[in-house]
């Protein structure tokens, strides 16, 4: 587990993320001018055609090559690794692509020493956001990453075109995660964290609800069919990205 700088785990759990789940409040805008509803309601409505082309426009823009990226994040124990690995095999010995790299965040925090120091209570590495963003941005510029992580809200929005969030029933994360000979402790906050939908509260917070999915985690059917389902989006997405495919 990795958890970040800030006290927060990369994995979206523990005693300390929990108290990170989102406390947005609306914006409230007190005023005594009177507006007029219809102008308001076609004003609103350009503004938002507005926005759209310009989303259009720029849905690639700072990326060199800009091929495919996809996240695949959820609570430890959801069986992202294994779905990862399955989509790019899948999609690169099929053909579907020329390049689909996966990255397992959690190795690479390790091996590049994106970290603060190890958490001994925790029993895992204090990530930095920072370190991780700017050692990742090259790569992912250049698309065609399918990439692994607990956590995502520190992510720049514009590097992913298809974001995964696994869930799993909460016995059966138990029992994952005890097999793997994790501390009670860390055992016990996984499981509450994805109780609380840590995970699925960053991803709805971050990032825009068309490029969400999520996806339950708990058989080999349903890995098998959450694996089909992004192949399945891989492959429309080439069909209308001729040009972007890497």
């Amino acid at each position: 587990m990795i958890r970040g700088s800030d006290g927060c785990g990369c994995c979206g759990c523990g005693c300390e993320c929990m108290k990170r789940k989102r406390r947005y409040m609306p914006k409230i805008i007190v005023t005594d001018v009177p507006f007029d509803d219809k102008e308001e309601e076609k004003d609103s409505d350009e503004d938002e055609e507005d926005e759209e082309e310009e989303r259009s426009g720029k849905q690639f823009e700072g990326r060199k090559h800009p091929g495919i990226n996809i996240l695949v994040t959820g609570t430890p124990g959801t069986g992202k690794s294994t779905l990862c690995q399955l989509v790019s095999d899948a999609v690169t010995k099929g053909g579907l692509l020329k390049k689909m790299e996966y990255l397992d965040l959690g190795k690479i925090v390790k091996e590049k020493g994106l970290h603060d120091g190890y958490n001994e209570e925790y029993d895992c590495y204090m990530l930095n956001a920072d370190k991780v963003c700017d050692a990742l941005e090259e790569r992912m510029d250049e698309g065609g990453v399918i990439l692994e992580a607990h956590s995502c809200d520190y992510f720049p929005e514009r590097w992913f075109d298809l974001v995964v969030v696994l869930r799993t029933d909460n016995t059966i994360l138990y029992d994952r995660l005890a097999a793997r000979k994790y501390k009670k402790m860390k055992v016990e906050e996984n499981v509450e964290a994805e109780i609380m939908q840590i995970v699925l509260d960053e991803v709805r917070n971050s990032y825009k609800s068309e490029i969400t999915l999520v996806l339950p985690s708990d058989t080999l059917d349903q890995l098998e069919s959450n694996c089909q389902r992004i192949i399945k989006w891989i492959t429309d997405w080439v069909a209308d990205h001729p040009e972007n495919t890497a």
